[in-house]
Parts: C-alpha cells; sequence; structure tokens
C-alpha cells in the first residue's frame, strides 16, 4: 500500500511538473499572436510558465493516489486483474 502511494504521488507530481508549463505555453500561443513560437513564450514569460501551478498539482497527488489505491485493493481482493480494473 505504501508504494501504491508514494508511486501514485511521484506519477502526479511528475505530470503536472511536465504537462503544466506546456500547455501554458500553448495557451500563450493561441491567445496572443505576437508570440513567434515556444521559445519566444518561454524567454517573455520566464518563470511565469509556472504560476498557477499548484491547484492542478494537489488535484492529479490526491486524483492519482485515490484512483491507485483504490485499484490496489479491489485488485488484492479479486484474482482477475481484467476485472479489477472494471471494478475501480
Amino acid at each position: 500500500m505504501d508504494q501504491t502511494i508514494i508511486g501514485s504521488t511521484v506519477a502526479g507530481l511528475g505530470s503536472t511538473v511536465l504537462g503544466h508549463p506546456l500547455d501554458t505555453i500553448k495557451t500563450h500561443l493561441q491567445t496572443n499572436p505576437s508570440f513567434h513560437g515556444p521559445l519566444h513564450v518561454v524567454q517573455t514569460v520566464k518563470l511565469g510558465v509556472f504560476r498557477g501551478m499548484i491547484p492542478p498539482l494537489i488535484n492529479a497527488v490526491v486524483t492519482n493516489t485515490v484512483m491507485f489505491s483504490v485499484f490496489d485493493q479491489v485488485q488484492c481482493n479479486v484474482n482477475n486483474p481484467f476485472a479489477a480494473g472494471i471494478l475501480s
């Protein structure tokens, strides 16, 4: 159970830390035509690509922890992995 919690927390952290800045860069490119590419956004905005990351970070960690913990518990109680995935 502890390995499941640690693994799901790391997965939530990793997906958000890597995905959020890329999504922010994409949003800046779509909404502001003065940017000429992703590197121009990063040079202009700098650490602003990390603004607003805390709520999605908390959401991803909690969601992944609950999802993987429930799946792990169901898998321990059901012998069929396919059925465990459907039930969880």
